[in-house]
């Protein structure tokens, strides 16, 4: 059913795939290579989720960290909004301090520059991965949803056929 993925058919294919597996952030990749972040979050997601399984990893699961660190965003945020209001001169610099370390820390490892696109990401992988699961429960809902989607936007061809091979893959 359509083409073959924007990630799949890249010529440096190898290369953003190694640079997922060695946890190069979606960010950087996408800066580097020219894709949609989206398109590599999905190949990571579906296509790439056995070879991700079998690599042994001390890391959180990607969705856990990103609710971990932005649960610390926001108490740092609120710590030092009550250090405004009434704390003392050095704890609202410390508070400061702390907020600044979580917000470069963000910026600087993640590629995130707005808290909101941790809340996107996780939307989308979420989205991505609930469609994957009532595909597989309704099979033959396949060619409405993937017409629904491709009606919307052809930047959703990826997922569409991501969706798909995860299909064929469950029949075997």
């Amino acid at each position: 059913m359509g083409r073959i993925s924007t990630v799949k058919s890249h010529p440096a294919r190898e290369e953003i795939e190694r640079g997922i597996l060695e946890g190069v952030p979606i960010a950087t990749l996408a800066r580097k290579w020219t894709l949609s972040e989206s398109s590599l979050q999905r190949h990571k997601s579906i296509s790439m989720s056995d070879v991700l399984g079998k690599v042994p990893s001390d890391e959180a699961d990607i969705p856990d960290v990103l609710a971990r660190l932005l649960a610390l965003a926001n108490s740092t945020r609120q710590a030092r909004e009550v250090a405004d209001r009434t704390g003392t001169p050095a704890s609202r610099a410390t508070a400061q301090k702390n907020e600044l370390s979580v917000l470069s820390m963000l910026s600087s490892r993640l590629g995130v520059t707005n808290l909101e696109e941790l809340d996107w990401a996780k939307a989308t992988r979420d989205i991505s991965l609930g469609l994957r699961d009532f595909l597989l429960m309704n099979p033959s809902a396949f060619d409405s949803l993937s017409r629904a989607l491709l009606s919307r936007s052809d930047d959703l061809r990826d997922l569409v056929d991501q969706l798909e091979a995860q299909l064929k893959k469950d029949d075997r």
